[in-house]
């Protein structure tokens, strides 16, 4: 079914209500948010840290952090060593250096990629700068992801719909404008609130993987690379292109290797996948999650010059998604993004 959104900005229920022949019905209800985005980015990159053997920021701001308490460089999502802060849940976490640059108040952005390696019945503090009660902070609480910001207008807490599973590879982005916060997951938006208020700010040290900076208590157990911190709320587009970004590692092929896919996003039944010398036979396909699995297999159909159509499964979940295309003896490889 297609729904044609409101004009006005806001946020809009949609109530399904089905009535089978004994006037017996059920409904359910979906909440969108509906918004205009400014053509532009209001901002910058402060930081970003791929985390690959050292906790060096390689933006322009040179904001170097320190690797503490037992930090080891771990595989990240393709399987390749030393690409992943792994901490361990007790001691190990990465220090920040305190910068005014950290301390932006108007609006913030946080992204990176993450695999939990445990839950516990406590709290779990992926980022923060001074924690809840100064600032920020996005933590695991009761199992989903927490993205809680300390505003002049009070503190607000949203909590992921997902529920993340251990040893299982996350993109996650933390966004707050000012009007709305965000959490994204995989490039797909998963939860959002209203909110405004100026962004408190703090004299500690930003810290990833503890609750405050020398506080063992709620450390994170899991790994995590590419942490991007932003000076303003990240555009869809832009949440998506720091996704890729990181994701390029995951193929670790060369260009001519790389398969076109359109549409991408997707968000249809089908996907088409282009590539010079492809023929017109059936070729064999498999499509893999962020953590290797295999969810799909199966021959693609010629659709026309160097191109194929795969129908998707109707059971695959929105996410990012490996295809591999073998063409003769060579294998051929590509990135999408389920979204419908």
């Amino acid at each position: 079914m297609l729904y044609t959104v409101p004009a006005l900005i806001g946020n809009y229920y949609v109530r399904c209500t089905v009535t089978d022949t004994d006037e017996l019905s059920t409904s359910d209800s979906l909440l969108l948010m509906v918004r205009q985005f400014p053509a532009s980015p209001a901002g910058e990159l402060v930081a970003r840290y791929p985390l690959y053997g050292n906790a060096l920021d390689v933006s322009a701001n040179q904001l170097h952090g320190t690797a503490r308490g037992g930090v080891y460089w771990g595989n990240n999502a393709a399987g390749e060593p030393q690409k992943s802060a792994c901490l361990n849940g007790t001691s190990a976490h990465i220090l920040l250096p305190y910068d005014p640059l950290f301390n932006y108040t108007q609006a913030m952005s946080l992204a990176f990629f993450m695999k939990i390696e445990q839950f516990y019945e406590r709290e779990q503090y992926i980022v923060s700068h001074g924690s809840w009660q100064n600032r920020y902070k996005i933590s695991i609480s009761n199992n989903r992801i927490r993205f809680t910001v300390n505003t002049t207008n009070g503190i607000f807490d949203l909590d992921s719909e997902m529920v993340p599973e251990t040893g299982k590879w996350y993109h996650i982005a933390a966004v707050y404008d000012g009007n709305d916060a965000e959490l994204w997951v995989d490039a797909v938006l998963d939860n959002f609130l209203m909110h405004t208020g100026s962004i408190r700010t703090s004299t500690l040290n930003p810290v990833i993987g503890q609750h405050l900076p020398g506080n063992n208590d709620f450390n994170f157990h899991g790994c995590i690379n590419n942490v991007s911190f932003y000076n303003y709320g990240l555009l869809p587009a832009e949440i998506e292109s720091d996704l890729q970004s990181g994701l390029f590692e995951i193929l670790n092929r060369r260009r001519h290797n790389s398969l076109i896919i359109f549409p991408n996003p997707v968000n249809e039944n089908t996907i088409t996948v282009k590539s010079a010398g492809f023929v017109q036979d059936k070729l064999a396909y498999s499509i893999s999650d962020m953590t290797g699995r295999i969810v799909q297999t199966g021959k693609t159909l010629a659709s026309g010059q160097d191109q194929h159509i795969i129908i998707l499964d109707h059971k695959l979940r929105n996410g990012v998604y490996l295809v591999r295309v073998m063409v003769n003896s060579e294998q051929k490889s590509g990135i999408f993004i389920l979204n419908r």
